[in-house]
């Protein structure tokens, strides 16, 4: 690779949708960062993450967006289905609710995502025997119904997390190049005047969009948190004056839609 080209030649965008609580971040983190923590935490909205890898030969970058499961949260998901190459469908294995939730997010790719997008169907926590209740073969059963592949992962203790993630991104790539769309990536030394002519990068904008999303989030927590302090603050320094207290406790229920018990 001579000095200048990109390194990488071909770039697919990877989807991560599911039900909430069923490990699509943890599934992520373990891909991109071979890290797992315990901890739950809601993604708001969305994130995601770079890896660049290699499939059969092809450098690729692939650009893995983890959406969040929350019902609140499905306008935003969604309007990340249209620039998706391949989707990873997430269930947990533990609870049948999020398997049963998987025809309802195909229904959503249909409605919103390329009519050729890659899917693959993905079982997480299969580490969990003693609490599993969807079987493999249910999960199999599914996938050969759509024609899509199937994994059961443990992002915990890492099983079967490459596969999944190789897998769609190969499946992607063999269309991509099936369509004439796939190929290495332009190389400045070897045609210098056409690059002089090229205009400048166009911004992702779900990368923007990405980032605008958490301000927003941020400002909401700042504000949130500013009118708990001064909610806690009239309970201690007008107590006695009931009409302020009710006040700030309206302001959070416009604010974050929960209910303050104003009586003392």
């Amino acid at each position: 690779m001579s000095q200048g080209s990109a390194p990488y030649d071909m770039q697919i965008k990877l989807l991560m949708i599911g039900d909430s609580g069923v490990g699509k971040t943890c599934l992520l983190l373990r891909y991109a960062n071979d890290s797992f923590s315990p901890t739950f935490i809601t993604t708001i909205g969305i994130d995601f993450k770079i890896k660049n890898v290699d499939i059969d030969g092809t450098r690729i970058k692939l650009q893995i967006w983890d959406t969040a499961g929350q019902e609140r949260f499905r306008t935003i998901t969604t309007s990340y289905f249209r620039g998706a190459q391949g989707i990873l469908l997430v269930y947990d294995v533990t609870d049948r609710r999020s398997f049963e939730s998987i025809r309802n997010w195909i229904s959503q790719i249909q409605q919103h995502a390329d009519v050729h997008v890659n899917k693959i169907l993905v079982g997480n926590k299969c580490d969990m025997t003693d609490e599993k209740v969807v079987s493999t073969e249910e999960g199999e059963k599914l996938a050969n119904e759509f024609g899509i592949q199937f994994w059961e992962c443990s992002a915990k203790n890492n099983i079967n997390v490459d596969e999944s993630f190789i897998g769609i991104g190969r499946a992607v790539k063999d269309r991509l190049v099936a369509d004439g769309l796939g190929g290495p990536a332009p190389d400045k030394d070897d045609d210098e005047e056409e690059n002089q002519n090229e205009e400048p990068e166009q911004v992702e904008w779900g990368v923007v969009e990405y980032y605008l999303l958490h301000t927003v989030w941020t400002m909401r927590a700042a504000i949130m948190i500013l009118l708990l302090r001064l909610l806690a603050l009239s309970r201690y320094l007008l107590a006695f004056h009931d009409n302020t207290i009710t006040f700030y406790g309206i302001l959070l229920q416009l604010w974050i839609g929960i209910e303050i018990d104003t009586d003392d």
